[in-house]
């Protein structure tokens, strides 16, 4: 994914705003849209990977000019078309032509359950795994112009984690302990479960042997490998450079003189060095 959504580790977008005292949704339209949102997935025509992709099909310069929200209206609005939850039609008129499947419709008095009993994020699959936990594994370096999970700056990298998607699963996981105690108090504990990981990470890797230097022996391995690379190829372009002048060199040596030059020699060879024999004059 290499759109104007996948800005982490990106420079040039200007510092990140915190908003002290945030709200959870800053307008009112904000909460309807939220609502929309729940209310259509529980229909079950798609998944958050495919409502991602869809948020992602926004034009670069409408992405990063529109707010947050206004991105899950543009992401809805495709997904619902096109998995078939309402017509272009309907969309554009706001009338339904056609009832609603009443045995998915999510009810009110039926949300806060909902909410709070989530879905695992666990997946039962019939693939063995290629790897397993402790592996060091290195991420690919792709391109594709769909939707990955797999950002740009964790290409071609060793030992990556999403630290941030992995608190928020483990805070969802153990939702049901949550104690609400104030607006706030959700805020207050995602932000704590997501800090409290990164500092257990970085304790982590503070605590393992780091290793600076270069070996004593570079004659063989990746460094030998990639200075004889540099080396070869540096070789061939100044093997190539000289053989370009040799053979310009030699052709300008061997072609035939232009037609004026030699009509000039014809009509004074005295100057340009001819003389004709003794018999001719």
């Amino acid at each position: 994914m290499n759109g104007a959504h996948d800005v982490g580790g990106m420079h040039g977008h200007g510092p990140v705003t915190v908003e002290h005292d945030e709200p959870v949704f800053h307008c009112a339209w904000e909460r309807r849209m939220f609502a929309l949102s729940i209310a259509c997935g529980a229909h079950g025509r798609w998944n958050i990977d495919i409502v991602r992709s869809a948020r992602e099909h926004m034009l670069p310069g409408d992405y990063l000019t529109t707010t947050y929200y206004e991105h899950w209206l543009f992401g809805l609005e495709r997904v619902a078309v096109e998995r078939g939850l309402v017509t272009a039609e309907e969309l554009a008129t706001g009338l339904a032509s056609s009832a609603a499947d009443s045995k998915r419709t999510l009810r009110a008095e039926n949300v806060e359950p909902a909410m709070r009993k989530g879905r695992s994020s666990q997946i039962d699959v019939d693939v063995l795994p290629r790897f397993a936990k402790g592996d060091a594994v290195v991420a690919r370096n792709i391109h594709p112009s769909g939707y990955t999970r797999l950002p740009r700056y964790a290409r071609d990298m060793t030992d990556t984690d999403d630290l941030v998607q992995e608190a928020l699963i483990g805070t969802f996981r153990n939702f049901a302990a949550f104690e609400h105690r104030g607006e706030w108090a959700l805020q207050a504990y995602l932000r704590r479960a997501v800090t409290n990981r990164i500092r257990d990470e970085l304790r982590r890797v503070e605590a393992q042997p780091h290793r600076t230097e270069l070996p004593d022996d570079t004659s063989n391995g990746p460094h030998f490998f990639y200075g004889l690379q540099w080396w070869f190829f540096g070789a061939l372009a100044v093997f190539g450079f000289f053989y370009l002048l040799w053979d310009e060199f030699r052709r300008r040596r061997d072609e035939p003189d232009h037609p004026l030059e030699a009509s000039e020699r014809a009509q004074h060879p005295a100057v340009h060095g001819q003389h004709r024999p003794a018999d001719e004059r």
